[in-house]
């Protein structure tokens, strides 16, 4: 479960929501799996809702690529990652909008 951190990437946190809600990250699964860096999600290729536009850059940035944390990929506009370990040197690419829980 992702518990949002609009306080850190509100732009982010609610890209995520929106996509969510639409249902656009159901019955995917971990893609790419990097033991001790991250496990990516988010490539849909049977896809066939809207087309969204890309997550804006938050200008507050705050939170941190900490293991069990949540972000986009890059310029994403679907992928995200879980970080698997202390990731702070990708915060530059993004910073995250969740915790991931079990």
């Amino acid at each position: 479960a992702f518990e949002l951190r609009r306080d850190w990437s509100p732009s982010a946190a609610d890209a995520f929501a929106e996509r969510a809600a639409k249902g656009f990250y159901d019955g995917l699964f971990f893609f790419r799996v990097l033991p001790g860096f991250v496990a990516q999600i988010g490539f849909n290729p049977s896809w066939r809702g809207p087309k969204w536009g890309p997550v804006g850059a938050d200008a507050t940035g705050q939170g941190s690529n900490a293991r069990g944390t949540a972000a986009f990929a890059g310029k994403s506009r679907t992928q995200i990652f879980v970080n698997l370990g202390d990731n702070r040197r990708l915060d530059r690419d993004g910073r995250p909008f969740a915790v991931v829980h079990n």
